[in-house]
């Protein structure tokens, strides 16, 4: 039977670390706010980028473009982004099962790009046909970083090997809920006329609708 020191002893250390797992929980929170004033601040630049891009394409007749023109799909690549780590719920088992179910809908072949780690572990330990892949992107984030990826995926659009690109992402909604997409990256997108509807904007251009386009792309 322990002794009441010994008793008093463990009741010290649980309180112990009680206090240091506090201290990682504040710490995890003030985390989790700067990742989430980030994702919330570019979101609204991101929208209105992509929604002007596809507007300008769909106003100019430039559809011998070829990050615009629409070949016939023989081979399309699936971009999906997952974290590093993982304890963090359902974010990455439910974009993992979607993705499962998809490429076994569209061919188990098709080729696969993995950012973050956790998705290329489960893919790859089931031999799926993955042909890049970029881990710990997320830990130092950076402009270079996602260029030499859109570049790789461009450079492979270009060379015909592959006719179509789409990526699987999660979009955050809150701490506890994230919304699957599945988005086309290539070929560029119009807009549909439900699109232009919802908007009903019209804008003017300088010097002209075209040259913008052409430069954004």
């Amino acid at each position: 039977m322990a002794t009441l020191k010994e008793i008093r002893i463990r009741v010290n250390a649980v309180k112990n670390i009680q206090k240091i797992t506090k201290a990682m929980k504040m710490v995890a929170a003030a985390k989790m706010r700067k990742a989430q004033d980030k994702i919330l601040s570019t979101r609204p630049y991101a929208s209105k980028l992509s929604a002007l891009m596809s507007e300008l394409v769909s106003l100019n007749d430039i559809t011998n473009h070829p990050l615009i023109q629409e070949r016939e799909v023989k081979k399309r690549i699936v971009v999906l982004i997952t974290s590093d780590r993982g304890l963090c719920g359902a974010f990455n088992s439910n974009i993992i099962k979607y993705t499962v179910n998809y490429l076994n809908t569209i061919g188990k072949d098709t080729a696969l790009v993995t950012i973050g780690k956790k998705g290329y572990d489960f893919f790859n330990k089931r031999n799926y046909n993955i042909i890049k892949n970029y881990p710990t992107v997320f830990h130092n984030l950076n402009i270079q970083t996602s260029n030499e990826i859109v570049n790789y995926l461009k450079d492979l659009y270009l060379s015909g090997e592959y006719d179509y690109i789409e990526i699987i992402y999660n979009e955050f909604k809150s701490v506890i809920k994230q919304n699957i997409v599945t988005d086309t990256f290539l070929p560029f997108k119009k807009s549909t006329a439900d699109d232009k509807k919802s908007k009903n904007i019209d804008f003017i251009f300088e010097p002209d609708s075209k040259n913008i386009l052409l430069a954004l792309i």
